[in-house]
């Protein structure tokens, strides 16, 4: 299942190298912790310095929905009220899912993590409570495929993208110029539509990452990243 698993107030998981996890059991990460109650507020929690690579996941260890019929593993992954984490300085490598995953999870810092040829690099899902308070700031996505997105934000609950925090300096690199940079998948009534944005667009309407900038050579974000 989970390559770490960890909880509670002052914890480091630090300079770990995990290889193929979620083998057996779906739906869990490399480095994965779990709150489960909205009440509770962490303190003094870091993932830092990690290399997370080849998440695996098992579509039949969990009975995914039909529509997601791939291994659900992600590299990094800070589930139900998960809070006030600092992901920080992480390389993640390979998946069929997601690099780094936000589920219902607020106040939290993804600052200056490499993630590189997952389906998704950053993955944000929320439904209640929604996501807030939260920095992603000075990372480096890569795309090695034009199926796989970079950041992909997915809610079931009405609500607008700019109040999930603050994004900027982030590295964004993708095959091709036509290839987005941000996906907004509204799935709630009266919603029910999925927008994908290039930066440009992403900085104007939702005023993020205007500091950020991206990369449309492949050939170049190949020779930039250490891991093929």
């Amino acid at each position: 299942y989970n390559g770490i698993q960890f909880t509670g107030d002052s914890v480091t998981v630090e300079n770990n190298f995990i290889d193929n996890f979620c083998l057996t059991t779906d739906d869990g990460g490399g480095i994965y912790t779990y709150a489960g109650d909205q009440s509770i507020v962490y303190a003094n929690r870091v993932i830092r310095n990690n290399l997370v690579i080849n998440a695996v996941g098992r579509f039949e260890g969990v009975e995914s929905y039909y529509y997601e019929p791939y291994g659900k593993a992600a590299g990094i992954y800070l589930d139900d009220f998960s809070n006030h984490t600092i992901v920080a300085n992480n390389t993640v490598v390979n998946g069929q899912w997601a690099g780094i995953f936000l589920h219902n999870a607020s106040d939290n810092v993804i600052k200056n993590n490499a993630v590189f040829s997952c389906a998704t690099q950053l993955l944000m899902e929320q439904s209640a409570p929604v996501i807030r308070n939260t920095s992603v700031i000075e990372n480096s996505f890569y795309a090695k495929t034009v199926q796989q997105q970079l950041i992909y934000y997915k809610t079931y609950a009405d609500d607008d993208p700019r109040l999930v925090g603050a994004f900027n300096y982030n590295y964004y690199a993708k095959p091709s110029t036509d290839d987005a940079v941000v996906v907004i998948d509204k799935d709630y009534n009266g919603g029910r539509e999925k927008i994908s944005l290039k930066l440009p667009g992403w900085q104007t309407s939702y005023h993020q990452d205007s500091a950020s900038y991206e990369s449309d050579k492949h050939n170049v974000l190949l020779e930039e990243f250490p891991f093929k």
